[in-house]
């Protein structure tokens, strides 16, 4: 499954340093302390080919990065960005062909805490 493999990506060292294992699928449980990381699929495209399925799958993800400090926010973006853009490879058995960061976007809320959402296209193999 691909969530799992996302998962799995975010757990890297240098995005940990940040988020201590506070990433979340959909939303951030109440109460739970920040910085933290959610993800959530946002479109998906079975690729075919004439009559046939190919088994490639491209699916937009988002990842929002929920931080009480913008530069800390900033920081954890650029460990993200630096582990999944371009990344090839097999996670959770997963194959995954290409991730491509396409878009971010940084907020401010009312609570004032910071959020940069960021979303990304992920090409791989069911």
């Amino acid at each position: 499954m691909i969530e799992n493999a996302i998962y799995s990506l975010l757990q890297d060292t240098t995005i940990n340093v940040y988020v201590s294992d506070r990433v979340y699928p959909l939303q951030i449980p109440q109460n739970d302390s920040l910085p933290a990381i959610t993800y959530q699929r946002i479109y998906t495209d079975r690729i075919r080919a004439l009559n046939a399925d190919t088994n490639m799958v491209m699916a937009r993800f988002q990842i929002t990065i929920f931080s009480y400090n913008f530069f800390e926010m900033k920081n954890i973006f650029d460990a993200v960005r630096t582990k999944l853009q371009r990344y090839n490879g097999t996670v959770s058995s997963v194959v995954i062909d290409d991730i491509k960061i396409e878009d971010e976007l940084d907020l401010k809320n009312d609570d004032e805490t910071y959020q940069c959402v960021v979303d990304i296209y992920i090409t791989y193999r069911e």
